[in-house]
């Protein structure tokens, strides 16, 4: 019985090695995170776009507390904050943002999830006058 060459195994050693080496530089999100105790935790997975599932997470999140604040300000006529119309906010964009608020606010890095992130989009989406 021949023995195969060695030569094929090689390429994906190689590969292996010099896979850590090419990924992104940034904390990455860890387990704990998605426990989501504290704003911070959002944030770091709102600061993770090159992780699938710390992003989804977060942009999930985001949208969540979106659907559920617009039922609340329906229902209350007080919208904590008013985002434009025209359709510019996108879901990456404002997980971007907020990880770039919260990494700019360490005092808000305890409040929950939700202060956290009403306090950014109050800040970043503000309601006219009399709204």
């Amino acid at each position: 019985m021949r023995r195969r060459p060695a030569l094929p195994v090689l390429p994906l050693t190689l590969a292996c090695l010099l896979t850590p080496l090419a990924a992104p530089a940034g904390r990455a999100a860890d387990e704990g995170d998605y426990m989501l105790a504290t704003a911070a935790d959002l944030a770091a997975l709102c600061a993770a776009p090159q992780d699938a599932s710390a992003i989804h997470m977060c942009e999930g999140f985001l949208v969540a507390v979106d659907q559920m604040h617009m039922q609340l300000a329906s229902a209350m006529d007080r919208p904590i904050y008013c985002l434009p119309t025209d359709g510019s906010v996108t879901r990456d964009g404002a997980a971007a943002a907020f990880a770039a608020w919260m990494a700019g606010r360490p005092a808000n890095a305890t409040l929950s999830p939700i202060d956290g992130l009403m306090s950014w989009a109050r800040d970043a989406y503000p309601c006219p006058a009399g709204q």
